[in-house]
C-alpha cells in the first residue's frame, strides 16, 4: 500500500467513524495504563470488566477480543501475555475465563499504532453478502488497489488493539 493510499484511507475511515454514546463511563485503556481487572458483569453475549476498582472505567471483552488491521493491512489479533511467559490470544479465551485468569493480576497495556477493527453494524456486510472477515479482508484490499476507497464505507473504524503484559 502506498504511503497516499494509507493517507486517504486513515481519512476515509476518521470521516465514517461511529457516533460515541457519550456516557460517564471510560470505555479505553491508554497506552502504559497499569491496570488490573477487578470486577467482571456478564451479558447473554459479552462481559464488561471494572479497571481499578473504579466504575467509572470500564471495558468490554469484545473491545479485546476482536480481529484488527494495521496501516499495512496485516490482519491481527491482541494477547495477554503472563509473567509465566504464556501468552493467550483474546479470541482464544471466553469472557469469563479470561476473568479468572487475570483477576487479582496487574498488567501494562500497550496499543498498537495506526489500526483498524471491523464495524460489525455496518450494513455493508449484507449489502455486499460477505459473510467473514476474510472475505471482507479481501474487499478493503480490492477497494484500494483499485482506489475505490469510498466502497469500503463504514466497515472499519480506528481501533486501539491492546496488548497485556502481566507486571
Amino acid at each position: 500500500m502506498t504511503q497516499e493510499q494509507k493517507e486517504k484511507l486513515r481519512l476515509h475511515v476518521l470521516m465514517h467513524k461511529p457516533i460515541s454514546t457519550g456516557d460517564d463511563v471510560i470505555r479505553f485503556l491508554s497506552n502504559n495504563d497499569i491496570i488490573s481487572f477487578t470486577d467482571c458483569t456478564n451479558t447473554s453475549d459479552n462481559s464488561e470488566y471494572i479497571i481499578n476498582n473504579d466504575s467509572s472505567r470500564k471495558i468490554w471483552y469484545s473491545q479485546l477480543a476482536q480481529f484488527y488491521m494495521s496501516e499495512d493491512m496485516d490482519l491481527f489479533v491482541t494477547c495477554v501475555q503472563f509473567k509465566t511467559g504464556e501468552e493467550v490470544e483474546f479470541i482464544h479465551i471466553d469472557s469469563c475465563d479470561l476473568y479468572k485468569k487475570c483477576r487479582g493480576r496487574k498488567f501494562q497495556v500497550y496499543i498498537h499504532p495506526n489500526s483498524y477493527t471491523f464495524n460489525k453494524k455496518s450494513k455493508i456486510w449484507d449489502e455486499i453478502g460477505i459473510y467473514n472477515y476474510k472475505e471482507m479482508y479481501d474487499y478493503i484490499v480490492a477497494c484500494i488497489e483499485n482506489n475505490a476507497i469510498e466502497s469500503i464505507g463504514d466497515i472499519l473504524k480506528p481501533a486501539n488493539p491492546y496488548f497485556l503484559i502481566e507486571i
